[in-house]
């Protein structure tokens, strides 16, 4: 019994570790390489494999027959898209599949379906909420780095550059990844796409009203002949304004949500410590 339940831990720890390497591969470029399958000359150069690899487990095990019920859904698939790097669906069904496979052992082995179908509801669950979770908190980098964009495409409009060489200097000029994807548009130009449907297909998956304005206004400028740079510094003041006026509206709304955790929990734990104390001490003297 205490075997079964200590391999069931295991495989919920393996899961759990695995699941976070899978998540870093787009900051480990040769672990990437080896999830996706790159061509051989992008692997020759690559490091001999350690003995323990956690993503190809992952991948072997979302590879696997039985994991085909385990289909990636339409939410689960926009969040790996809005991730940025080509992460196969397959390591994180493999997360999923571990999960699934460590409620079942726990329920076997301790005899509790309760306790089993909890863990594994959990194992497959998680997997894709942490995806959408890192998914959103990227989108909301890539949003807080779009005021640079503008101020250094203003900087480069204001020296005489045009729209695209404008954009190609000021994406070398920024890190993050908001950068990440302008350097993927910019590929998309180099490969012969028009730099205008790669920029709007950038603003259409990102899905950020701040980016799609800039991109409109670079469309605009370039489709109409107009002053990118007054376009740009006019849109990057007006952002900048609302982001402001944001901020100081959720400054306003700071206290109303302060509110429950100061009368639910701060205030009983202070008259916890100082009220109680002084009533027992004051009945005992009395007594």
């Amino acid at each position: 019994m205490g075997i079964v339940i200590v391999a069931a831990s295991m495989l919920a720890v393996i899961a759990g570790v695995s699941l976070a390497a899978a998540l870093m591969t787009a900051r480990e470029p040769a672990i990437l390489a080896r999830a996706i399958g790159s061509p051989a000359e992008a692997t020759a150069s690559l490091e001999p494999a350690p003995r323990l690899d956690p993503v190809g487990l992952l991948r072997r095990l979302g590879d696997a027959p039985g994991a085909a019920f385990l289909r990636v859904s339409p939410g689960l698939q926009r969040s790996l898209d809005l991730l940025g790097e080509a992460i196969d669906p397959a390591l994180i069904r493999g997360a999923r599949v571990a999960g699934l496979v460590a409620g079942v052992v726990l329920m076997i082995g301790t005899g509790d379906p309760l306790l089993g179908a909890s863990v594994a509801i959990l194992g497959v669950a998680a997997p894709p909420l942490v995806v959408a979770r890192i998914a959103r908190s990227r989108i909301r980098r890539i949003d807080l780095e779009v005021p640079q964009l503008l101020d250094l495409l203003a900087a480069a409009s204001h020296a005489g550059l045009a729209g695209p060489l404008a954009l190609r200097r000021a994406v070398d000029a920024i890190e993050g990844p908001l950068a990440d994807e302008l350097q993927r548009v910019l590929r998309g130009v180099e490969l012969g796409g028009r730099w205008r449907d790669e920029l709007a297909s950038l603003a259409a998956h990102t899905g950020l009203p701040d980016l799609q304005r800039a991109v409109a206004a670079l469309t605009r400028t370039e489709r109409l002949g107009a002053s990118l740079a007054d376009a740009v510094t006019d849109l990057a003041a007006r952002v900048r304004e609302s982001r402001r006026a944001e901020t100081t509206q959720r400054a306003r709304t700071a206290p109303v949500k302060m509110l429950f955790p100061l009368v639910f929990l701060v205030l009983p734990a202070f008259l916890l410590l100082t009220v109680v104390p002084v009533l027992f001490s004051t009945v005992r003297s009395i007594g």
